[in-house]
């Protein structure tokens, strides 16, 4: 048959000889350790330790281990109760040590006399020479004088009368015979000398019977006592001690009480019943009064108590937060309290105590909800239809009201089918249109909830796509490809949006970016390759200017301002017109996402943006093929450049050495201002080989360490403002001279 599983020793290591454990033990604790910190450790370690079995198939015996943990760890945290424990341990401890063999006996059972110094009585000499007849230790030079047959005969005795009462070993019996009867003569002495001294008042010459009356003692030699050596009589006699006979003090007898001395038994203080709401936590704390001293405390819950229900040893907690299901409803719990008490100094008395209580649980109303709706994109003349899922988790579940709360024209919700339906009209493209939908039930208080969602018409498909621009071309067939493609998207050419920004359509087009090996100042990286913009999209028709970077970002950084460093060179010039700069490429990203949050951006479906560098290449060619926009010369005449160092056959122009205004030049074929020169403009790409192959809508590189910016700027020379000539920096980099312009994408046919 298998060993009977073992917990203590499984789980705690505490091999069944040392079984029951004490709580030091338990704890995995030295015996009578006093630091907390310490304790408290220790508890937690080992309650940690024995929860992992909690929910396998030791769960009962894990919680009754568990109690008892919290048990120890409670009475070792109490100074009144570890000082009674750990005295109530020691006299264990004592009385299982066992005791050293008896050493050889002299032959005659007589103990050698001593001399002891006076005491105040002559019972108090009694004792003394009875203590020194019995407690004296055999040395080398002072061997004991008692027969072997003397200590055989006493084992003999007490083995007889005890060994059937208390199985306990032959040592402890001799310390009980001796040490009980001894205790008692102290206690008797102690009384004796303590009511031994006579006192008489002495007259002060207030009323004897008041409280003038200051007694004093009678200061009487007490008689000497005369200490006799004691003889052990045969094995069948009985050991008496001979002591001289000494006068008897006069004892006041001391009046009883008037009441018998009532102890409370151990019980657990009473709980009231309860009532809590579904869903909030609850507790309340376990404690037991008693008179008697408790040596082991457990707690647990007797079976019946809710789901989700814990008691928590440590903190001697009942713990609970209704679920959903539970309420309403009325649960009856009964904490159970398994105490040993010490009923004499060998028996230890086990029982159990219970205390009931109610909990009634309350329902409460939950508000529904409704599962997020996506918004939705629709062409005109065609239905769109939602399904519409609603959540109630009470119980028992609510009945629900679904209703239409905002929606377009014509619109309607089919409560029952839980479904929402609308067929825009034609007049209804080019707009999203906000939806709210709400849920209400019957509770007590009725509870709501709502979902907002938008739906983007768009208008019927349009007849086939107007050609490609495809380069080159002049800036007449530019705004032809404009115009047709304006008309096929039914967009305009050019926009303003909510803060007076201008973006101008770009149709789509194939164009070679980079520039030819003849071409003067070219870099490396400035290899040429075919791009198609399959897409059309709309850029700013300026660069960002500082007042529009101040009313979205709330400051302006520009160093040409009329508050930062380079004022002195704008004095008296408004600078709201001037292109922003000092702006990095994280900073001029953030510009664009805050402007597209704006309600009348969002309306128009506008998600601002940098354009990518082939965007902003095709853009600033306008189906050109020279150098510049405007043909194959620049100085600081055209564009706002460093004169002093012009491209081509020109000679010198002007250097401002400083930003202009924006469209102080002239445009390009697409109507775009200052795509040469005044400030250079960042590009989304990070900075890479171009490909060697055709490409549609190139992005740049995944991955670098640089951003792209293109244009040149008021500082630079003018080979450096070619359209093909390309430059990169860390993002984060601001500069002078450098600043950005925005871009935008259709979607759906929506950004007007």
């Amino acid at each position: 048959m298998a060993d009977q599983f073992d917990p203590y020793h499984r789980w705690l290591g505490i091999p069944p000889k040392h079984q029951p454990a004490d709580h030091y033990r338990l704890l995995g604790l030295e015996r009578f350790e006093d630091d907390l910190e310490v304790i408290v450790d220790a508890a937690e370690r080992q309650t940690a330790h024995v929860r992992r079995y909690a929910l396998g198939p030791n769960q009962i015996l894990s919680q009754k281990i568990l109690n008892e943990l919290a048990a120890a760890q409670s009475c070792l945290m109490d100074p009144v109760e570890k000082a009674r424990y750990d005295g109530d341990l020691r006299q264990r401890q004592a009385a299982s040590t066992p005791q050293a063999a008896p050493s050889p006996l002299a032959a005659a059972p007589v103990v050698q006399q001593v001399d002891i110094p006076p005491v105040p009585s002559a019972a108090a000499a009694k004792l003394v020479k009875l203590q020194t007849a019995t407690s004296q230790r055999p040395t080398a030079a002072d061997p004991v004088r008692v027969s072997r047959d003397v200590v055989r005969w006493l084992d003999e005795r007490l083995v007889a009368w005890a060994g059937p009462r208390f199985p306990v070993p032959l040592g402890v019996l001799r310390g009980l015979a001796v040490g009980v009867p001894l205790g008692l003569a102290i206690v008797g002495l102690l009384v004796a000398v303590g009511m031994s001294t006579n006192h008489r008042p002495v007259d002060t010459g207030a009323s004897r019977s008041g409280a003038g009356a200051i007694y004093e003692p009678i200061k009487e030699p007490a008689p000497e006592p005369t200490v006799e050596p004691v003889v052990m009589a045969a094995p069948e006699s009985v050991v008496e001690a001979v002591l001289e006979p000494a006068p008897e003090p006069t004892v006041e007898p001391i009046p009883a009480s008037s009441a018998p001395l009532v102890t409370r038994p151990p019980r657990i203080r009473a709980i009231p019943d309860q009532i809590i709401d579904e869903g909030v936590p609850f507790q309340v704390r376990v404690d037991v009064d008693s008179d008697e001293p408790l040596v082991a405390l457990r707690f647990h819950l007797e079976p019946g108590f809710p789901a989700g229900m814990v008691f928590d040893e440590p903190q001697r907690m009942v713990i609970w937060t209704p679920e959903e299901s539970q309420g309403p409803g009325e649960y009856s719990i009964t904490v159970v309290a398994t105490i040993s008490v010490l009923e004499t100094i060998l028996v230890l008395q086990s029982r159990e105590l219970r205390e009931s209580f109610r909990i009634g649980v309350r329902e409460v109303n939950t508000a529904p909800s409704i599962v997020p709706i996506t918004d939705q994109v629709i062409e005109s003349g065609k239905e769109v239809a939602v399904l519409i899922e609603v959540r109630d988790d009470d119980a028992p579940a609510n009945e629900l009201t679904i209703s239409l709360l905002e929606g377009p024209p014509g619109a309607v919700i089919d409560s029952e089918g839980r479904r929402f339906n609308w067929t825009p009209e034609e007049s209804h493209a080019g707009r999203a249109w906000p939806v709210t939908i709400g849920v209400r039930d019957n509770g007590e208080p009725a509870m709501e909830a709502q979902a907002r969602f938008t739906i983007r018409v768009t208008p019927p498909p349009k007849p086939a796509s107007p050609p490609l621009a495809v380069a080159p071309f002049d800036a007449a067939q530019a705004k032809e490809h404009q115009a047709a493609w304006s008309r096929h998207l039914g967009q305009p050419v050019e926009v303003s949006n909510s803060i007076g920004m201008k973006l101008i359509l770009i149709p789509p087009g194939e164009f070679l970016m980079g520039s030819p090996d003849s071409e003067t100042g070219r870099s490396a990286d400035e290899t040429q390759q075919h791009v198609r913009i399959t897409k059309p999209y709309y850029m700013g028709v300026y660069e960002v200017t500082q007042g529009e970077y101040a009313r979205v970002m709330g400051i302006n950084p520009s160093w040409f301002s009329r508050t930062n460093r380079g004022r002195d060179m704008v004095s008296r010039r408004d600078t709201s017109r001037f292109p922003v700069e000092q702006v990095s490429w994280a900073e001029a990203l953030v510009f664009c996402r805050r402007l597209s949050t704006l309600s009348a951006e969002q309306a128009f479906g506008r998600a601002y943006r940098l354009p990518t560098e082939a965007e902003w290449e095709y853009s600033c060619r306008a189906g050109t093929t020279t150098p510049f926009h405007l043909g194959s010369e620049l100085n600081g005449r055209e564009a706002n450049c460093n004169g002093n160092s012009p491209y081509g056959m020109t000679g010198k122009g002007t250097y401002l050495q400083r930003p202009a205004a924006v469209a102080s030049y002239g445009a390009n074929g697409f109507g775009l201002y200052d795509a040469h020169g005044n400030v250079w403009e960042w590009c989304s790409d990070w900075y890479g080989d171009y490909a060697a192959i055709s490409v549609d809508d190139p992005q740049g590189p995944t991955a670098g360490s640089d951003r792209v910016f293109r244009g040149g700027g008021w500082d630079n020379d003018a080979w450096r403002c070619r359209s093909a000539n390309r430059s990169r920096v860390a993002p984060v980099t601001r500069n002078p001279a450098i600043g950005f312009r925005l871009a935008f994408s259709l979607v759906d046919g929506s950004g007007r």
